[in-house]
């Protein structure tokens, strides 16, 4: 819009948001937040790599509370993308730079891979990426056992969100945790013949499937690959039950807030 360009001068247009390195440091003026505010891109991976980076801060007390996430807008908008055969452009990811990256995140979780009941994988849809994943997410969780690990992908559901799609996985594992469900990857009907998945720890959750709690807690692994950044794993267990508050037959107080009256009715 030249015309706005004009009037309110591109530096101001971009330090309000416009751009996506000041984003967070506007989202940390207009919640008056204290503290660091960074942005983070490393391709596909970004936005769980921002969650890592915020949990590393928390853990060494740059901060008492942080909020991580990501977003992707598409210029121009709805555009989307279509199929071309093999797909995407390096010929062989590193199996072991994913696999690294996995066995790290499960050593600091410090928990077995047999507890991991779950992975969100990042899941390209590629004929070569898809089985150099599961090759990588392999060789971490193969002590766990065979077939004792559903996986699965929201993409299918979605789309691919880019530097979005890491949180998106995210959130998808802790509402499935929430709910007790995991929900089904869409439009699978056979393995790729490339990985050998039968004897893997994985089995395609392609049909929803109950997640009850049992005596261990529910844990689930999230992938995400940076197509030329940084790889993300992590891992997320269920948070414990709250206790069941008991009800109490009397007057409550139910405040209410907001910057209008208007809003507020």
């Amino acid at each position: 819009n030249p015309d706005l360009v004009e009037e309110i001068g591109l530096f101001l247009l971009r330090h309000t948001g416009n751009d996506k390195d000041f984003l967070t440091t506007r989202l940390s003026y207009i919640l008056n937040l204290q503290g660091p505010s960074v942005a983070v891109q490393t391709a596909c991976s970004t936005s769980l790599v921002a969650v890592h980076q915020a949990a590393a801060s928390l853990l060494s007390m740059e901060c008492d509370m942080a909020i991580a996430g990501g977003v992707t807008v598409e210029l121009p908008h709805r555009h989307g993308y279509k199929f071309a055969e093999g797909e995407i452009q390096s010929p062989a990811p590193s199996v072991d730079g994913q696999a690294e990256a996995a066995a790290e995140a499960l050593a600091i979780a410090n928990v077995p891979a047999e507890t991991i009941s779950y992975i969100e994988a990042h899941g390209t849809g590629t004929p070569v990426g898809d089985p150099i994943e599961l090759a990588g997410l392999s060789q971490v969780y193969g002590a766990g056992g065979t077939g004792f690990c559903g996986i699965g992908s929201v993409k299918s559901n979605v789309g691919h969100l880019d530097t979005a799609a890491g949180t998106t996985s995210l959130i998808k594992v802790v509402e499935a945790l929430r709910h007790d469900v995991i929900p089904a990857s869409l439009n699978y009907k056979t393995p790729n013949n490339r990985f050998d998945i039968a004897n893997s720890p994985f089995y395609v959750v392609n049909e929803s499937r109950s997640w009850p709690r049992g005596d261990i807690p529910r844990r689930a692994g999230i992938n995400s690959l940076g197509v030329g950044g940084t790889n993300a794993h992590a891992i997320v267990e269920e948070a414990p039950r709250r206790p069941e508050m008991i009800s109490k037959s009397c007057w409550r107080l139910f405040p209410f807030s907001a910057r209008t009256t208007a809003a507020l009715d």
